[in-house]
């Protein structure tokens, strides 16, 4: 197989073990099932774990236990087809029986990292269903904390961000204030549309603020928050006792037609996540950095804000972005981080899966290398690179089932975090949208 290219995105209808995801929205990041598909038919899985939470020892064995379900009830008798992939190389595959009680499946992991199951059925005319359908899928991991990262920092990261903070700081800010709207809490809120240049050929920062109307100086706490992937508006969020920004991750308009956002999607930013990337220099998410790192200088800046209290999050490309702000910014007093995007992007050197958006890739129809300059590039712009730089503290969360961004991305950004005070929440039955049962995960778990 190859790593660094994403596992088939989940499918529309999944039972993922005791928890039905099926009407889960989709994520930005995840393909689509072709338009026009009927609506899913009353058939899913119900697949659980020999362990509960699904951590394992390396070499231990893996049971799944499977059953396909119509309406809910056990079916027997029909073909099941099943793949497992996993880090360090591992594929396997192979066929069972549905039967009235769950059909067993074992695999086991001889590396640190994470196992990935997915199953497909038939009918009752032994038609194969449609993956986008029906499939079922579960994962496990492998002592996660002993996932380690698939490259180490570039020996000039530091002097290259400090560079990078520099030229920032020389830049006008020609900051605008523009009073904005609220639907709701108008009287208790203050609401701004922000913007903030952050250098020539670059887009400003552009964010919406908010902040309690009778706010005294030096009374709130902040908190900044990134979106997951997409181009899209940022909204307005209100919060008791809290400046909050919401930043638009590519500095354009928030609160615009539909319109204007489709328009950009086709054009100018599509394919925004590789654009640049033979270079630090170039990078595209280079201006996003910088938009980062002033929506903290505004926030900072703001004579609400007490001096202390500074928390950044967000989930998928937003945990990534709020792991890369923690390590920008030593003010940072707290980073939550879901499902973390932008990890580990040389997770092939290990053998390894990356995270979204699976940056650096060996060619799939070649098999050649990947790109050495995006390869390179990739050392600046590696979520875990940052983690590495990170005080604050830091709650991190994952879901055992997420093929967006894969457990093994977050578990090497996870064990690479320096803050003296850090958390790994794991959810079992969670694919890329945490729900259902989770547990703090210690380094002392099976």
């Amino acid at each position: 197989m190859t790593f660094n290219q994403p596992l088939k995105s989940l499918c529309l209808l999944c039972a993922l073990l005791p928890l039905n995801l099926s009407s889960a929205a989709p994520s930005p990041e995840k393909a689509k099932a072709p338009a026009g598909t009927p609506p899913s038919a009353a058939a899913s899985f119900k697949i659980t774990t020999d362990r509960p939470d699904g951590i394992y020892r390396q070499g231990d064995p893996v049971t799944f236990a499977v059953q396909m379900l119509e309406d809910g009830r056990p079916v027997a008798g029909r073909k099941l087809f099943y793949t497992i992939k996993g880090d360090g190389g591992l594929e396997q595959k192979g066929q069972a029986t549905s039967a009235l009680e769950p059909v067993k499946i074992t695999a086991r992991l001889d590396v640190p990292g994470w196992i990935c199951l997915k199953v497909n059925g038939t009918d009752a005319d032994g038609k194969s269903i449609p993956w986008w359908k029906l499939t079922g899928i579960a994962g496990a991991a492998v002592d996660p904390f002993q996932v380690k990262a698939g490259q180490t920092v570039p020996a000039d990261f530091d002097e290259f961000w400090a560079q990078q903070k520099a030229a920032l700081a020389k830049a006008p800010k020609n900051l605008t204030e523009t009073p904005g709207t609220l639907e709701r809490d108008a009287d208790r809120f203050k609401a701004y549309h922000v913007k903030v240049d952050i250098g020539p050929g670059l887009r400003p920062l552009t964010a919406l603020v908010t902040i309690p109307s009778d706010a005294a100086p030096k009374s709130l706490a902040a908190q900044l928050s990134f979106p997951g992937a997409g181009i899209r508006s940022a909204g307005f969020q209100t919060e008791d006792g809290k400046i909050t920004l919401s930043m638009n991750v590519h500095g354009i308009e928030d609160l615009q037609p539909a319109e204007y956002y489709s328009k950009l999607r086709q054009e100018g930013l599509s394919g925004y996540t590789r654009l640049g990337a033979k270079s630090r220099e170039t990078y595209y998410y280079r201006g996003v950095f910088l938009r980062i790192l002033r929506a903290l200088e505004y926030v900072k800046a703001r004579p609400e804000w007490d001096g202390t209290n500074l928390a950044v999050a967000g989930g998928s490309q937003g945990g990534g972005l709020a792991l890369v702000a923690a390590g920008l910014d030593p003010d940072v007093s707290l980073c939550n981080a879901g499902m973390p995007a932008m990890c580990d992007h040389l997770g092939y050197a290990r053998n390894q899966y990356s995270g979204w958006p699976q940056l650096v890739a060996p060619d799939a129809k070649t098999n050649q290398p990947p790109d050495p300059e995006v390869a390179k590039t990739s050392g600046y712009y590696d979520a875990a690179n940052f983690a590495t730089r990170i005080k604050a503290d830091t709650e991190v969360s994952i879901g055992l089932l997420d093929t967006t961004c894969p457990p093994t991305s977050v578990f090497a950004a996870f064990n690479n975090l320096a803050a003296r005070k850090k958390t790994l929440w794991i959810f079992p039955e969670a694919g890329h949208m945490l729900q259902g049962r989770k547990f703090e995960l210690k380094p002392s778990a099976p």
